[in-house]
């Protein structure tokens, strides 16, 4: 590019467009008996720090790290609004600056939402060097000869593996038909299923549905998953670990997301395509490959974008600028910067910075870019400046701490609270597939949430003020701290530290009756209402909940 210019069960917590969507797929709860951990389905946790890119100083990369510890004095300084987890600068293939923003962590997978469609496309390209697909003017439906299929007709029959990449396919598909697609008991068959909108190869139109029929595309054509085919062609040269990735209800992982990797795994994927797809002498992908994703698609440009940017197969390019992005929401955001060597990349919560939650890097593009581009200043080594190494890995040190003050005293709880706790709550019908909750006060300054979508997670809530950081889905960290508002109401925040999620729950007891209003406030979600009732039988404790 110098030349040329992966799961099933989600929380209850995580929300799609207006409606609040959990793991709406096939698997079928067993009756509420009581709240158990069911067996953990995906490999989550901290990895050696053998895999990761080498670290350097910035001034060995010809970098100023100077200008550096002033960019991340200005993230520091605005680290509410950018909600940043974490922030990874990439020059030469040597990581110069690396920092993990509390309360997520260094070592910490993260979700990466949409970069997702990258891995996806890139996939499908080394399928191509492999031999298994001719080339991406394949036709989709030959993939698919054992199916009946809706809607057939020549404009569907038209379809090629390039339209899907550049989002050009023609599919009737809506963002918001996402819950319909979750809820269906074979996605393949409804994406399949789907009318058509546009001639293929016409208007530019983001599609979830896209990139998961190209999973399948890639699936029947290699016999292979996408996570074994990556495991063989792309993660193992890299030496990236399996991702967590969510799998439909066949077993097949998301297209379009579902991901979850270390900042510093991803930027190894940046590294391949700035080094046209060789990585440490071995080539990944084909320089062809790389030119072809990072080249703009014939056709009218996206709606609303700058004439200067063109979208091709996961990436979104820029042709005077000579850069490439591919992003997702909440802020997961991967740029490669050709002319200077750099990828970046930043992973990070959602909030208004990102659109609620849309397609936007607004660190890289109101911030860090500038500084990024200003601190790079040769492409030969610099003279040392250990003053400014010290200064920039102090301000590293500062991101990882808490900032959310000293502990405060707990209020008196009220009388409400010691017969509630303990209770287990079971959940009307909702969209969020919530079966059973229970809040608990043991002594001290902490509370106990436990609840039970298709996954059982356990969080612990600090009541001084300050966030209580607790194994979540995956081993992931949630982080949470809550109140009694009055004497009938509790109110937490939540955290979902490696998602874009920022969770507001209220919780209201009244007898045996408990309404629960949850309200995702990073990305401006409507808040939405469940129901339920204390079970006839009743179990006083947290112990006996689980056991």
């Amino acid at each position: 590019m110098r030349d040329s210019r992966v799961m099933s069960g989600r929380s209850f917590l995580f929300l799609s467009g207006s409606l609040l969507v959990a793991a709406v797929l096939t698997w079928v709860a067993p009756p509420v008996e009581s709240i158990e951990p069911p067996a953990s389905r995906h490999p989550s946790g901290r990895v050696e720090d053998g895999r990761r890119l080498s670290i350097s100083t910035p001034e060995a990369q010809g970098m100023d790290s100077e200008v550096l510890g002033d960019m991340l004095e200005a993230l520091l300084a605005e680290r509410e609004y950018y909600r940043l987890h974490q922030f990874t600068v990439v020059r030469n293939g040597e990581i110069v600056l690396d920092a993990a923003f509390y309360p997520f962590g260094r070592g910490l997978p993260h979700n990466i939402a949409s970069i997702g469609k990258m891995i996806t496309a890139a996939l499908i390209g080394i399928a191509i060097d492999q031999g298994f697909i001719a080339s991406v003017d394949e036709l989709v439906l030959g993939f698919f000869p054992d199916r009946e299929i809706a809607n057939r007709g020549p404009r569907k029959e038209a379809i090629t593996i390039a339209h899907l990449l550049a989002h050009r396919s023609g599919i009737d598909y809506e963002g918001d038909q996402y819950g319909e697609m979750m809820a269906s008991p074979d996605w393949l068959q409804w994406i399949l299923d789907l009318p058509m909108a546009t001639d293929p190869g016409g208007d530019y139109s983001y599609s979830n549905a896209n990139y998961h029929l190209a999973a399948w595309v890639l699936t029947r054509a290699t016999g292979m998953t996408p996570l074994d085919f990556a495991r063989r062609y792309l993660f193992g040269p890299l030496r990236i670990p399996d991702p967590i990735w969510e799998i439909d209800p066949q077993g097949i992982q998301w297209g379009f997301g579902g991901q979850f990797y270390l900042p510093s795994d991803l930027a190894k994927i940046g590294v391949v395509y700035l080094d046209d797809g060789v990585w440490r002498g071995r080539q990944v992908v084909s320089p062809e490959w790389v030119t072809r994703a990072t080249t703009g698609y014939p056709g009218p440009p996206p709606p609303g974008w700058s004439p200067d940017w063109s979208m091709g197969f996961g990436w979104a390019v820029n042709s005077v600028l000579n850069i490439c992005d591919t992003a997702g929401s909440g802020g997961q955001t991967m740029r490669v910067l050709v002319d200077d060597d750099l990828v970046v990349v930043s992973v990070a919560g959602g909030g208004p910075a990102y659109g609620a939650c849309g397609l936007n890097g607004a660190v890289i593009d109101n911030l860090a870019y500038d500084y990024l581009r200003s601190a790079v200043v040769s492409s030969s080594p610099l003279a040392p400046n250990p003053q400014g190494v010290a200064r920039l890995a102090a301000l590293v040190a500062t991101a990882s701490q808490p900032f959310d003050g000293p502990p405060q005293p707990v209020p008196p709880l009220p009388a409400i609270a010691s017969s509630i706790s303990g209770v287990v709550y079971e959940i009307e019908a909702n969209p969020a597939q919530v079966e059973c909750f229970s809040l608990s006060f043991p002594p001290g300054d902490e509370a106990l949430v436990e609840y039970r979508t298709t996954d059982y997670v356990s969080v612990w809530v600090g009541l001084d003020d300050v966030l209580r950081i607790t194994p979540g889905l995956y081993g992931l960290p949630y982080a949470a701290k809550g109140q009694w508002l009055d004497d009938t109401r509790f109110a937490m925040i939540l955290d979902q530290v490696a998602e874009w999620r920022l969770v507001e729950l209220e919780f209201e007891f009244a007898g045996d009756d408990i309404t629960i209003t949850l309200q995702d406030i990073a990305c401006g979600e409507a808040p939405v209402t469940l129901t339920g009732h204390a079970r006839q039988h009743r179990k006083a404790t947290v112990s006996a909940i689980v056991e």
